[in-house]
Order: C-alpha cells, then structure tokens, then sequence
C-alpha cells in the first residue's frame, strides 16, 4: 500500500531504514576495532536492547526535531539542525569516497575517481528531489531484492566456512565489550536522525516498531557476517583488510561454475544501499535545513559535499578520519543534543501547559 499526501507507510520507513544504513555497515563493521568474532556479536545484540528504549524517548520527542525553532528559540533551533547537518556532511564526503574505492578496486579498475565522485553526486542529488512517496515505493520494491541477493550470497559464502576457526572462541574481556559497545553506538548515529523523518510517517506515534525491527534486522545481518568472516579467516584473520565481506565473497563460486564472479551481485547490492544512502543525506539535508527555514542553501551544501569529496579523494586521504571523527566527536555531540531536546521539549510541554 502506497502512502500519499508526501507521508509514507511504517512498512516504506522500515525498508528504507534497512536499505539507508545496510550498505555502509557492511563496510565498516567488520574492519571496526573491538568488534571481532563473538566479541564483536555479544556488543551487537546488547546495544540492540539500547537502541530499543532509545526508541521510545525518539518518539516522544518527535515534536521537538520536528519543530525545533518553537522549543529552542530561534537562533538556538538553527544551530540545533546545523549541528545535525554537519555529520550528515561529512557522512556525505565519507560516502562518496567509499563509492569511488569500492568502484575503483573491484568493477572499474582503471576508473577515474573524480569522475565517479562526480556522477554518484549529481546522480544521488537529481533523485533526492524525486519526492518522499517515491523514494517509499523504491525502497519498498527494492528492499525484498537486496535482501534476498545478500541472504543467497551468506549461504554460499558457508562453504568457504572452517568449523576449526569457528570453535576458536578469541579474546573476550568486558573492557573489550565495552568498548564494541560504544563504536556500534558510533556506527549507529543515523538513529538520532528518526525524530526528523517521523513527520512524514502515518502516525508516528507508532512507529516505534518499524524503528525496532530495522535495528534487529541490521544487528543480525551484521551479526551473521561477523561470523562468517571469522569462520573464513579465523578469529581477527580479517581486520587487516580493507573489505572483508568482499574478499570472502570473491571466493564465492556457484555449482557448475558457469558464472566466472558470483561476488559481483552482493558487492553490487551492497553499492545500491550505498547509493540510496547518499540519496537519503541529500534529502534529508534539504528537510533539516527547512526546519531551521534555511531551506535555500540545500544546493549550495550539496556542491559543498562533492567539493570536499573531490579534495580528500586528491590528497589520498585514508578513510580512518570518519571514524575517528564519530568516537571522539559526534558521538558525545548526539547524546547532549539528545539531552538537550529532551530539556527544551518538557519546558515546551510545561509552558503550554501553562498557556491553557
């Protein structure tokens, strides 16, 4: 069922959560610090049960994301959305370089990255503006073909499985779980930006199960990769790698070998989460910036990714800087701003108590 009037169904939210955030976690999770093996597993499902009641204070918050410039004042509400617009640009930059190395080294070998810089931004930008309900039903008829391309590629993917590595257990110690804990928490950010789509979700105010199931369904993808990567390379036998995922699938052969790279069908998935990815930082951009009504510098903070995009790319830069940008910086950052949204909303709620 379709969602009209520019609002989309909690089935669209879910699948477009899911597809937004797949691609790139299939990235960086296997090559994060402290996520290795069972380790990395155990610090997946127990911040699950984090983000499940972080869910709920999301939703009762929806009003002051939605309308921060009421709850906040004026001047306060602007920086309060530019503070959010700012890690949705450098997750930008951050996107559109993965997409040219993954380009580069595994399709297109003698690709020229300004190009494909270029083309994913202008490409990803044109169809953010393609309206809501579209990008609903794309990622509603989409979402059931990645699932399946990503679930036929993990059963393959255990024949290159070794039962000896899988019984190696590898160092766990609850500073270690702490500290998984906190970086999928880091990876995990996009969550703080729900409050901001609810306003175009048919009553949000249940949406809280379309939240909690992409966040399970992510959890357990993630969770099922781990294990295969240590089952292929042994316990931590893949931190070293750039693209784990993508070397164990570059081992993948079908019955018959009658088909010379199956792997290209899940790096091939894997690049459209992050294609839609990079869509959804475009649009949402443009609805924060409507929020704080700076809705006309939406092109110019686009132009402003792809620039920087094109520098770090130049300069060589290596991609460890985003992380490390989320652990020391964005990550406290999210949770004051959570602190403070919280604040305002109660004062908000007392003052119109008041008003009636």
């Amino acid at each position: 069922m379709y969602a009209d009037n520019q609002r989309i169904s909690h089935r669209q939210l879910f699948r477009q959560l899911v597809l937004g955030q797949l691609g790139i976690y299939l990235v960086t999770v296997p090559v994060t610090s402290y996520l290795e093996g069972r380790q990395g597993v155990l610090s997946l499902l127990l911040m699950g049960f984090l983000f499940l009641a972080a869910s709920i204070f999301f939703i009762r918050m929806k009003s002051c994301y939605l309308m921060p410039e009421r709850y906040m004042g004026k001047y306060a509400g602007k920086i309060f959305c530019l503070l959010h617009l700012s890690y949705l640009f450098i997750t930008g930059v951050f996107l559109l370089l993965v997409t040219s190395r993954i380009t580069g080294r595994f399709f297109i070998e003698s690709s020229k990255p300004f190009v494909i810089i270029t083309i994913t931004a202008v490409v990803c930008y044109l169809g953010s503006h393609q309206g809501l309900e579209r990008r609903g039903r794309m990622a509603e008829i989409c979402f059931p073909v990645i699932l399946f391309v990503l679930a036929i590629m993990f059963l393959l993917s255990v024949t290159r499985v070794n039962g000896a590595y899988l019984e190696v257990t590898g160092y766990t110690s609850l500073k270690g779980v702490i500290q998984g804990c906190y970086r999928v928490f880091c990876t995990f950010l996009p969550v703080f930006f729900l409050p901001f789509t609810l306003g175009n979700v048919d009553r949000p105010g249940n949406a809280g199960k379309a939240l909690n199931s992409s966040v399970f369904l992510l959890l357990g993808i993630l969770s099922a990769a781990l294990i295969l990567l240590q089952g292929a390379f042994g316990a931590g036998g893949y931190v070293q790698k750039s693209y784990p995922l993508f070397d164990m699938m570059a081992g993948v052969d079908l019955p018959g070998d009658f088909l010379e790279r199956v792997d290209i069908f899940f790096i091939a998935a894997v690049m459209f989460c992050i294609f839609f990815a990079v869509g959804s930082i475009f649009f949402y951009n443009h609805e924060l910036l409507k929020r704080g009504h700076m809705e006309k510098g939406a092109p110019y903070l686009a132009g402003g990714i792809l620039v920087c995009a094109l520098g770090c790319e130049k300069a060589g830069i290596s991609l460890e800087w985003y992380r490390e940008v989320l652990q020391n910086i964005y990550a406290p950052l999210f949770l004051l701003l959570a602190l403070w949204a919280g604040i305002a909303y109660g004062r908000g709620k007392h003052h119109d108590k008041e008003e009636k």
